[in-house]
């Protein structure tokens, strides 16, 4: 029977039962006062009267869990990031063009034509949480676990390159310096090198000009004297042209520039002319001889 049909004395009764539990329970009249019907409680499907108070207590699992999630997707989210400005950072440093791990070849392949694309590691538009979020919506278990072992091998080769290249470049560095310090040792002893062999070039300079004889010019021989002086210059320089073992190309070339000078002085009687005449044939022959 509904509770609003109940008697007046019957719902008196009820109510001082439920404030003193000591007092011994009173039976109603059946005449006045008909007995409750307990309103039954709605379970869920298959479930039994533990039910609400479990889903109330995995509540906060799932709030947990979600939390979870969350901060993993953020984590993940900034060590892909940290991965790619690592890897940018050394390609771009060492020059280095689409060298990638074996893991991560298909998907530079694949993704060589977009620059732009969020889920491309390799793109410069690449998003961490974008390509985290279609991993966990769109691969199953395996997937994740095969996608993480590849991005495991991919950071592993990365790094193993990182470390040979510094080491490498350390190593080219070390052997620059010890270059640079021996040169820097030598430099002194190759100053006064240097510094000796400009002083013997010029004194190789001033012995050329001692020996070198001043040509004449033929526009100073006035008198026979000064003929005779000149002629005897010029046939002490053909006696040096023929000790250098100079060409006798060169030696009878010379001689004709004053050939008929001497000719005239011997021809004139001058018997010091006559006696280079004779000087300078012999040298001629001399240098006929020696070529």
């Amino acid at each position: 029977m509904p509770l609003h049909q109940l008697s007046l004395r019957g719902v008196v009764d009820i109510y001082v039962m439920a404030a003193s539990p000591s007092t011994p329970r009173r039976p109603l009249d059946p005449s006045t006062a008909n007995p409750i019907t307990p309103i039954p409680q709605r379970l869920p499907p298959g479930g039994t009267g533990a039910g609400p108070r479990r889903a109330s207590s995995l509540t906060p699992d799932i709030q947990a869990d979600g939390r979870r999630g969350s901060n993993t997707s953020a984590s993940a989210a900034a060590a892909a990031e940290q991965r790619r400005a690592r890897r940018e950072q050394l390609r771009n440093f060492y020059g280095i063009k689409g060298e990638q791990g074996e893991g991560s070849k298909s998907g530079t392949v694949n993704g060589a034509g977009r620059g732009g694309d969020p889920l491309d590691i390799d793109s410069t538009g690449f998003s961490a949480s974008a390509y985290y979020d279609n991993l966990i919506s769109k691969e199953s278990l395996s997937g994740l676990m095969k996608t993480a072992s590849t991005l495991s091998a991919d950071i592993g080769h990365l790094e193993g390159s990182k470390h040979s290249l510094v080491y490498n470049h350390h190593h080219q560095l070390f052997a620059a310096g010890d270059t640079i310090s021996h040169l820097n040792s030598r430099t002194p002893q190759l100053l006064s090198i240097v510094t000796n062999l400009q002083q013997s070039f010029s004194s190789i300079s001033g012995l050329v000009d001692s020996v070198a004889l001043p040509e004449p010019s033929s526009a100073t021989l006035v008198s026979n004297d000064d003929q005779s002086a000149s002629v005897d210059m010029k046939v002490e320089r053909l006696r040096l042209m023929v000790l250098a073992e100079e060409s006798p190309d060169k030696v009878q070339a010379y001689y004709d520039t004053f050939q008929e000078d001497i000719e005239k002085l011997a021809e004139g009687g001058d018997a010091k002319a006559q006696k280079r005449l004779q000087e300078c044939n012999t040298l001629l022959g001399q240098s006929s001889q020696e070529s």
